[in-house]
């Protein structure tokens, strides 16, 4: 019964992509023809999100990290930014894939959930910022896109409570000068009688970590604004190279059901 319905479903989408043109298949199809399921939480450091391979990553971070200041409380990942799952996140940013997007965002909250028991009442859900003129150019903020997907699945509101500068694109800076402190880049919005984090945890939800310090500075600006715990949660990580030659999760058995 079930294959009969994924088959007429395919049929259904198949007529509609010939009818109306679409460039982009339906995600869910897109995602089942893949193969694709997020990492097991043992694949990643639970500190810094890098690609680690058995008794590599413990609660004090992994070789790459335990020297380094946190990037947050905690970490979770759907994968490492390669594959499939690095064309759905450029074809979202930069081609304007929203429902990808939107999808990708609900299995990433799904994984967040099944790690941390949050309390509705008592956390909410903070995109990344993107400036505003490059938000104008793309004409699509992907960040909140994802925050959207993983709200409707986690139950949680959205606040966009921080704001970003217009900076040169990560992707064309080197990994130093990423790690480079920037005084005053990313900063609170100002709102009517303050943000709700007073005691709040926060998932930090952004499309992809390279070094962190993008993640790590709103993660300090959100305890600065009251938050006690911040958890980033990111669709991938940009592994460094040597971690690259690592295959997250292993066997498809021990992946996390998507």
């Amino acid at each position: 019964m079930a294959g009969t319905l994924v088959r007429c479903r395919d049929a259904v989408d198949a007529l509609v992509e010939r009818v109306f043109g679409l460039s982009c298949p339906p995600v869910h199809r897109a995602i089942r023809q893949a193969g694709f399921a997020p990492d097991a939480p043992a694949s990643w450091c639970p500190r810094c999100g890098g690609s680690v391979g058995p008794g590599e990553g413990g609660a004090d971070g992994c070789a790459s990290c335990r020297d380094e200041p946190s990037i947050a409380d905690a970490f979770v990942r759907l994968g490492v930014y390669d594959g499939p799952l690095r064309d759905w996140v450029t074809a979202g940013k930069y081609d304007g894939w929203s429902e990808m997007l939107e999808a990708l965002g609900a299995l990433l909250g799904r994984a967040v959930a099944a790690q941390h028991a949050l309390e509705p009442r008592r956390s909410i859900i903070v995109p990344v910022p993107m400036p505003w003129q490059r938000r104008l150019y793309r004409g699509i903020d992907h960040t909140r896109l994802i925050a959207d997907g993983a709200a409707r699945e986690m139950k949680l509101e959205v606040a966009c409570v921080l704001r970003k500068r217009l900076e040169p694109a990560q992707a064309s800076l080197s990994a130093a000068e990423r790690r480079r402190p920037r005084k005053g880049w990313i900063v609170a919005r100002k709102r009517w009688g303050g943000w709700p984090l007073a005691r709040a945890t926060v998932v930090l939800i952004d499309d992809i970590k390279t070094t962190g310090a993008t993640l790590r500075t709103c993660a300090r600006m959100l305890r600065e604004l009251g938050a006690v715990r911040v958890i980033a949660a990111v669709l991938a990580v940009a592994d460094e190279k040597g971690r690259r030659m690592r295959t997250p999760g292993g066997a498809a058995g021990d992946r996390m059901a998507s």
